[in-house]
């Protein structure tokens, strides 16, 4: 199947060629994974602690802005612009 990406086109009235605003959502839910790797005295970092809870079902900020680029939504340039 084929993919077409969006591309923000520009005007003089739209330079970026993007109209209003869309949420890129990420939302932490602690639950049995999450909470056994912060009890966990070994190490707790970030990376661990994310990891946990997308092994649990996170979408991340950047796993959210994929989709919204699949959508059509927006494009890839301004997701890795916004999520880094």
């Amino acid at each position: 199947q084929n993919l077409q990406l969006y591309k923000a086109g520009s005007s003089s009235d739209n330079p970026f060629g993007f109209k209003g605003q869309i949420a890129i959502r990420e939302q932490f839910t602690l639950n049995e994974i999450v909470r056994q790797t912060l009890s966990s005295p070994e190490g707790l970092t970030t990376q661990k602690i994310e990891d946990a809870a997308v092994k649990s079902g996170m979408t991340t900020m950047l796993h959210d802005g994929m989709l919204q680029v699949i959508k059509g939504e927006t494009t890839l340039e301004e997701v890795y612009r916004v999520v880094g």
